[in-house]
């Protein structure tokens, strides 16, 4: 007997091999039909999908063969895998001076016809054979043989298919848990940096409440770290909203009634009653996400009321329901954007202007948080607006 030879690149074959993950796992069904269909085509007793590691072949699938794996020394599939892009046949292995006192031959399964196919990976190595076996001298024909070939790139594509599930799998744990981490991050951040802000704050309406002797220099500076430190506090209150959106339950729904629901929007909203909301829709109920409503419509609210340029804002919302989507326009009668800025004012830390009506910069978050859940709701949203015409939202939410 011969014993096969190790592969000449085997230290990286047997890295692919480990790749792979799929030595000793389980029975699959889409395997096991592979085998079968090669033992039906080729008229043999034993088919099998063969794996080589370091020291044996193991079966991943089997048909007519009750072991799951034998030394590799006896594997004829460790002759096999020296030529990658031939058959390797046997007609008679009594008869063949590699094989005729191998133990696999004189004994059970009494080899003595083998034909293997290599399963080549997509870096070009040999991990073992899809391989036909029987105990009679046997001769395949030119269908038969490429049938073999067809069946051994497609047990190849299964194992292709098995490694990217499980990369798949582990990237979506490793994003898990870094979300988790940066939701952590984030919360301890915010406390620890709003904290001392608000500490600065105090201290500064401390200090004007006292009257002291103040000159007009040292007041203004004064009040420009307080705005500054207050603008600080609202964007880390918006940073923290914004990386809670891809953490929505989107698949939530609820019945709502939207002509109240706006009316308490309207209540959350510091200076909520200096503005006019006007509702209009071909009914009062929807059935939708309550929590990606709310996001949306606070932060158009809110725009509206900042950066108006009227004394007392308008507002009309209207809304109508299609076969699949919801579709609501949301008007003001503010300043407008300029409609070269209409792309970029839905990227985070866009701004339209340079201030609001209250001398304060915005994050650029609002808006980048409405368009974000509006697509997660597979619908779309359409700014419509020039300098001195308001705005115009259009949008879709998905029913």
């Amino acid at each position: 007997m011969k014993a096969p030879e190790k592969y000449i690149y085997e230290e990286e074959r047997l890295g692919a091999l480990a790749s792979y993950a799929i030595m000793d796992t389980e029975d699959e069904k889409e395997f096991d039909d592979l085998t079968a269909l090669a033992s039906e085509i080729c008229g043999t007793q034993i088919s099998l999908i063969s794996l080589l590691d370091d020291e044996r072949q193991w079966f991943k699938s089997r048909v007519g063969l009750s072991v799951t794996e034998t030394p590799r020394d006896f594997a004829f599939c460790g002759h096999a895998i020296h030529n990658p892009d031939e058959i390797f046949i046997v007609q008679d292995a009594r008869k063949d001076e590699r094989f005729f006192d191998n133990p696999l031959v004189t004994g059970e399964p009494y080899v003595t016809f083998y034909a293997g196919i290599p399963l080549v990976n997509q870096e070009g190595y040999p991990l073992g054979t899809l391989c036909v076996i029987d105990d009679t001298p046997k001769k395949l024909n030119a269908s038969q043989l490429k049938a073999l070939e067809v069946l051994a790139k497609q047990a190849m594509n299964l194992m292709e298919l098995r490694r990217n599930n499980r990369r798949l799998e582990e990237l979506n744990t490793l994003l898990v848990n870094k979300n988790v981490q940066i939701e952590r991050f984030a919360h301890m951040a915010s406390h620890d940096l709003k904290s001392p802000l608000g500490n600065i704050e105090s201290l500064i309406d401390l200090l004007f409440d006292e009257d002291h002797n103040f000159g007009s220099n040292q007041k203004e500076t004064l009040k420009m770290i307080h705005a500054c430190s207050f603008q600080l506090r609202n964007l880390i209150d918006e940073l923290l909203e914004f990386s809670k959106t891809d953490r929505l339950e989107l698949s939530k729904r609820e019945k709502i009634d939207f002509y109240k629901f706006i009316r308490d929007i309207k209540n959350l909203i510091q200076d909520g009653d200096q503005c006019d909301i006007t509702v209009h829709g071909d009914s009062q109920l929807l059935f939708t996400n309550k929590s990606v409503l709310t996001v949306i419509f606070l932060n158009l609210i809110t725009n509206s009321i900042k950066y108006s340029d009227k004394i007392r804002p308008s507002i009309d919302i209207e809304f109508s329901e299609g076969g699949r989507f919801y579709h609501f326009r949301y008007l003001d009668d503010g300043p407008g954007i300029d409609p070269a800025k209409h792309e970029r004012i839905f990227e985070p830390f866009e701004v339209g202007t340079s201030s609001d009506k209250y001398g304060r910069t915005g994050s650029g978050l609002g808006l980048a948080n409405v368009r974000n859940i509006v697509e997660k709701l597979e619908g779309q949203i359409e700014l419509k607006s020039s300098i001195g015409q308001g705005v115009d939202f259009d949008f879709y939410l998905k029913k």
